[in-house]
């Protein structure tokens, strides 16, 4: 062993004897001998690396063909050069399609890390007032939060929310996500808002898109009153959904008319609710019951056992101004539109205060007078069969004016039920991303995304 070379302090007592020095003309050789794995190990993560690229541009791409949806094809602008920087707020993103996320999930693990002051800011536990209705702790809810400080919130946050009885969604056997986010409008708050109302024998969520000086008090309070005064007709008599909705409305309208008679009168909101329940006491079906005014445009999909694609229906048009039936309800009550010059600039509603892009809303009554009405359209119920998949979408044209129906099913149907939370996070970064690209980030919308994947089972 000392012949051999052998150093105290290795393991064993022993070492391997050095190797014999290389002749100069190997020395070359040996050099590229010891780089060869390691440049193999460099060309392998390259190539490993483009390969990921690849997966998610192909993940990211929206624009392949569906199965016709009907009735309405959205255009949007064409996109500015690629050279315009693309930025995305992803501290909320859920990035793993294959995890549990849903907004349940996402609400329970805010209130078990989060410290209390931040809590408060963020998420509040409050009963909707809708729940006044029900037998305390049957209802679970999520729903948009207003505070004056909102206008001071980061551009593309979130929304703060409140929520009760949350435990609740655990036993309940669909898969629900909601995002909504303020966008880049300067010296504007988010003036989007949403509610979730999950009982056994129902769901009831909407969105409400609220525009004007006072949109967003207009927004929230529609988003506070309009599923109270729904669920209070629809419950006792499921079967008479049309009279149910048109009188929710209106309560709803005389509601703003009362409460904030100066703010109403030139700020407005959408409004789009959907309910979904049992088709009676058979377990193989469900109805979804919709009633909107405004442009927070309401899209179902299903997809039949075996099938690659989805067939996706947007139910009812939008309440535009230059809509055929809609030009001529204005036109008999004396109003006139203006006609859109173009894309970029929505046909309005004419009235004293200026001009408004839809026919239909809640509060704008400036607008009453020339043909705008709270009267909301009602389309056809539809039957949900247990063998199918379904997505059930809701959003605000923060997401509709930059993505079609079909590219956004396209999206969400790429993730799993159990991940609806993650594509209704991804559908409203794909949809900031194209603002940004159209006006070089110079105005973004607002944006809100509600997402329901039914199941059938559980209950």
């Amino acid at each position: 062993a000392a012949a051999a070379g052998s150093r105290p302090g290795s393991r064993g007592g022993l070492t391997a004897p050095p190797p014999p020095p290389l002749p100069a003309s190997t020395g070359l050789a040996a050099v590229a001998a010891k780089l060869a794995p390691l440049a193999a190990a460099a060309v392998e993560a390259v190539v490993e690396g483009a390969t990921s690229a690849a997966t998610e541009s192909r993940d990211d791409d929206m624009d392949a063909p569906l199965t016709p949806f009907s009735p309405v094809s959205r255009t949007r602008s064409p996109p500015v050069p690629p050279a315009v920087p693309r930025v995305v707020r992803r501290s909320q993103l859920s990035k793993t399609r294959g995890r549990t996320l849903t907004i349940d999930t996402k609400i329970s693990g805010l209130l078990g890390r989060e410290v209390e002051d931040l809590l408060d800011d963020r998420l509040s536990k409050r009963s909707h007032p809708a729940e006044d209705l029900f037998t305390p702790g049957v209802v679970a809810a999520v729903w948009g939060k207003s505070t004056d400080s909102d206008i001071f919130q980061p551009y593309f946050s979130d929304k703060a929310m409140n929520c009760d009885n949350l435990t609740r969604f655990g036993n309940m056997p669909h898969s629900i996500g909601v995002h909504c986010q303020r966008g880049h409008k300067p010296n504007s708050p988010n003036q989007d808002d949403f509610f979730v109302l999950q009982r056994q024998e129902w769901l009831c969520f909407g969105v409400m898109d609220g525009h004007g000086e006072h949109g967003h008090h207009v927004s929230h309070l529609a988003q506070e009153m309009l599923p109270k005064s729904t669920l209070d007709r629809f419950v006792p008599d499921e079967e008479d959904w049309q009279s149910s909705a048109s009188a929710a409305f209106r309560e709803v309208a005389d509601r703003l008319r009362e409460e904030m008679p100066d703010k109403s009168a030139s700020s407005g909101s959408t409004a789009s609710i959907a309910i979904l329940s049992r088709d009676g006491p058979s377990r193989g079906s469900m109805r979804l019951r919709c009633a909107f005014v405004g442009d927070s445009s309401i899209v179902y999909a299903r997809r039949g056992r075996g099938a690659l694609c989805w067939e996706v229906q947007q139910l009812g048009q939008d309440h535009k101004p230059d809509r055929e039936d809609e030009m001529e309800r204005i036109e008999s009550c004396g109003g006139k539109v203006l006609r859109s010059s173009s894309i970029r600039s929505p046909s309005r509603l004419l009235m004293k205060s200026g001009g408004l892009a839809m026919s239909r809303s809640l509060g704008d009554f400036d607008g009453v007078p020339y043909g705008l009405t709270c009267e909301p359209e009602v389309p056809e119920e539809v039957l949900l069969e247990e063998q199918d998949e379904h997505i059930i979408l809701i959003c605000s044209d923060g997401i509709w004016d930059m993505i079609e129906p079909a590219s956004a099913v396209q999206l969400v149907g790429r993730f799993s039920p159990e991940n609806t939370q993650g594509a209704a996070e991804k559908l409203a970064a794909k949809a900031q991303v194209r603002w940004q690209e159209q006006d070089r980030g110079s105005c973004v919308d607002d944006i809100t995304v509600c997402v329901v994947r039914p199941n059938f089972s559980g209950t």
